[in-house]
C-alpha cells in the first residue's frame, strides 16, 4: 500500500494530466481559441507543479506535508 501523500499526489498528477490532454484538444478542435490556448498554458503550469511535487513526497519518501 501507498503512503496517503504519495497516492494524493500521483491522483493530482493524473487529474491535471487529464485536464491539460483535454485542453489541448479542444484548443485544437476550437481552432485556437485565445482563451482556451491560454488556460492550456496555465494547465501546463499545474502539471508541471504537480509533478514536481509528486518527485519532492517520492524522494522524503512521502514524509513531507
Amino acid at each position: 500500500s501507498l503512503p496517503v501523500l504519495v497516492s494524493r499526489s500521483i491522483l493530482f498528477v493524473n487529474a491535471a494530466t487529464a485536464l491539460q490532454v483535454s485542453l489541448g484538444i479542444l484548443t485544437l478542435m476550437s481552432y485556437v481559441d485565445i482563451n482556451l490556448a491560454a488556460s492550456h498554458q496555465a494547465g501546463s503550469m499545474v502539471l508541471l507543479t504537480s509533478l514536481i511535487r509528486l518527485c519532492a513526497v517520492l524522494g522524503s519518501k512521502g514524509a513531507i506535508i
